[in-house]
């Protein structure tokens, strides 16, 4: 059978994608493999996300090629048997897509979890693996339950109802926009109360943000729900398949952050190696040396009340500095890390100042 041109370029997007994904698995359990660090349950959820997520790509996969997903309804060869073929393929897709993009938030979650210690950012982390695992639930209610029997969905021929389709997919869409933005904007204000350089923050900024390109996606696809004309089925179903990559994005995105150790072995940046320099935080002097470290300090003080050191996780077996600032004999001054497990690309270790 032919296949449209939204059909075609869903097909390269989808393939591209999953083998990203494929990839970004790998390289995250091969990373846990470095470490020598058993699998905990942001990776679990993680593959599970890729596991259901390989199920939507055959599902999208014989919609475009049996059911001439993309086509106008006058452009079908055979209208009747292509769109049976879409509805059934529509339950399915519906409930993996569902799947697979709550678990992603879930690994997401899960990983805040592992690396945060501040008591009220763990509880709101917690409610968001709340808020996931309730959304995923009522999309598969939804889909279950929309039509009423089951069959009506793709036999009208039989008697039965369907509630309003289009209002419950839109409802479905923002409920799952406003849960991606509050997921990944909510580690920004640890991040940027952390004493670290504005270069790092932007880095990490932007390793824990890269899913905020993932709330673009549903934007899109809420508005290609709101349009949706579902007596040109087949087009419309091609139109919002077209932008309901996330599940897709959003396995690369849960795996990115854990991936320092195999960044580590092919990459000398200070951004995504292991150790910072600690001359590199000040001044160098004429020499060429780098100045006291109590001079030409650019860092403010963490707050303590809002984000306090105690609750964090402290690297152990990290070598201490003398400090040189005073005439007396060279102390060893504590030293805090922040956090020693999971490494998260260029947050892993580095210093904290205090005074």
């Amino acid at each position: 059978m032919a296949i449209s041109h939204i059909g075609t370029n869903i097909l390269i997007l989808t393939t591209i994608f999953y083998a990203l994904d494929v990839l970004a698995v790998i390289l995250r359990i091969y990373s846990r493999h470095l470490k020598n660090r058993a699998l905990g349950l942001d990776d679990y959820t993680a593959i599970i996300a890729l596991i259901a997520g390989s199920g939507n790509v055959v599902i999208a996969v014989i919609a475009v090629v049996k059911g001439g997903m993309g086509f106008h309804f006058l452009e079908l060869n055979d209208p009747l048997a292509q769109l049976t073929t879409l509805y059934k393929c529509l339950i399915p897709l519906q409930i993996l897509w569902s799947v697979s993009n709550a678990f992603v938030k879930l690994s997401i979650c899960f990983l805040y979890i592992s690396i945060f210690r501040v008591r009220e950012f763990r509880i709101a982390a917690f409610v968001c693996v709340g808020l996931s695992v309730a959304y995923m639930v009522a999309v598969i209610l939804e889909t279950l339950l929309v039509c009423r029997p089951l069959e009506y969905n793709w036999n009208r021929t039989i008697e039965g109802h369907c509630y309003n389709q289009s209002e419950a997919f839109e409802a479905v869409g923002i409920v799952n926009l406003l849960t991606d933005f509050f997921i990944f904007v909510l580690p920004m204000p640890v991040l940027w109360g952390l004493q670290l350089p504005v270069g790092k923050k932007i880095g990490l900024t932007a390793t824990f943000g890269i899913g905020l390109i993932i709330c673009a996606f549903s934007v899109i696809r809420v508005v290609e729900l709101a349009i949706w004309d579902f007596s040109d089925f087949s087009y419309g179903i091609g139109k919002v398949a077209y932008w309901s990559l996330e599940p897709g994005f959003g396995v690369i995105c849960c795996c990115i952050p854990v991936l320092q150790p195999v960044v580590s072995k092919f990459s000398s940046s200070s951004l995504w190696s292991r150790h910072t320099p600690m001359h590199s935080f000040g001044h160098k002097d004429g020499d060429g040396r780098p100045k006291n470290r109590g001079e030409g300090k650019k860092f403010q003080r963490v707050n303590d009340a809002l984000y306090p050191l105690t609750e964090m996780s402290i690297d152990q077996d990290s070598e201490q500095v003398p400090d040189h600032t005073t005439s007396e004999a060279p102390q060893k001054p504590k030293r805090t890390y922040w956090p020693s497990e999971p490494h998260i690309i260029g947050a892993n270790e580095y210093e904290v100042s205090r005074g």
